[in-house]
């Protein structure tokens, strides 16, 4: 899936991974306010699959979009 493939969120399953420029297209802020927020510790950190790839699990981007909008 590249960063310019429609996706369906809904459809991915919890232990699926998103590269950085989809993260960006669900959650509701820039790339230095999500790296802002990792390093608060109120953004789920990425997970590292190799040297030089990290990707975010979607139950993680879930829980967090869950918990914000419970609040």
């Amino acid at each position: 899936m590249t960063a310019k493939t429609p996706m369906n969120f809904d459809d991915l399953p919890d232990g699926a991974y998103l590269r950085k420029p989809q993260v960006l297209q669900i959650a509701p802020f820039s790339a230095p306010t999500m790296y802002r927020k990792i390093k608060e510790g109120t953004f789920p950190k990425p997970v590292h699959l190799s040297e030089r790839v990290s990707a975010w699990q979607v139950g993680a981007i879930r829980k967090w979009l869950a918990s914000q909008a419970a609040q």
